[in-house]
């Protein structure tokens, strides 16, 4: 990654904000990945490579943007980022690149599209599981001329639906068609929390079918040959959703 000095300094003491130093930025990366592929089961060969940019934020609100690039042997993937970034923008963002990766595997003529929900369920399910091994802060002490960053850790196992549940608790679930379609509005506000809360309990529960970890992939494996994210659901969910109807009577 590279790295410009942040534009909004004032973010720097916002719990919510990451300031992405280049090799805890790499190192953040490498445990989302790696927690991604346990969470799906996926042991599978990693191919395409992907580019990670930093660049000094304009606002608070500044997106992340995803880039693919075709080539005779595979994509390349260039993951623009604003620094300092909002910790569940930077997770999300990964996540959606590290899926599109996945599903691009397979052979295809176009970038698989993968459903905002998805990457916002995903996302949400690492950062309620562990958040703090996801996104380690800078070293804050020097002892001893060693770097040191102290750490409290709890015994107790964080339930990972927990702040999903407070938030549902107060108003119902989004709908599929909701979930499927965000509009802008759940970009931020109570609406985004709605949205995040509903796709991570949306996905946790497609996880919890009996071979649900395997439906996902198939998933992503379709996405390549389908124009349409539906129609790769279905095909890998058969077993358990014949049609729109089914899923919805479910949800």
């Amino acid at each position: 990654p590279s790295i410009r000095a942040a534009a909004l300094p004032q973010l720097a003491n916002n719990r919510n904000y990451l300031g992405l130093a280049p090799a805890l930025t790499a190192i953040s990366c490498e445990r989302i990945k790696h927690a991604l592929a346990d969470t799906l089961g996926d042991n599978s060969r990693w191919r395409d490579k992907i580019y990670v940019m930093l660049h000094p934020a304009q606002s608070a609100n500044d997106g992340a943007t995803i880039v693919a690039e075709r080539f005779q042997d595979g994509w390349n993937y260039r993951l623009e980022l604003p620094n300092p970034v909002e910790r569940a923008r930077f997770v999300r963002a990964v996540v959606q690149t590290l899926l599109s990766e996945m599903a691009g595997r397979n052979p295809s003529d176009h970038t698989p599209e993968i459903p905002a929900w998805l990457a916002e369920g995903l996302a949400q399910h690492l950062l309620g599981s562990d958040e703090g091994d996801l996104l380690p802060r800078p070293p804050r002490l020097a002892v001893n001329g060693l770097n040191i960053n102290p750490t409290i850790l709890n015994a107790r196992r964080r339930d990972p639906l927990e702040a999903a549940h407070r938030i549902l608790s107060e108003q119902p679930p989004l709908t599929l068609a909701e979930l499927s379609w965000p509009n802008n509005r759940q970009a931020c506000g109570p609406a985004c929390e709605a949205y995040s809360s509903s796709a991570q309990l949306f996905v946790t529960e497609l996880l919890r079918l009996k071979d649900g970890r395997e439906c996902l992939r198939a998933m992503l494996g379709e996405l390549a040959r389908c124009y349409n994210w539906q129609t790769a659901f279905f095909r890998a969910f058969h077993a358990h959703f014949q049609c729109q109807l089914d899923l919805e009577k479910w949800w």
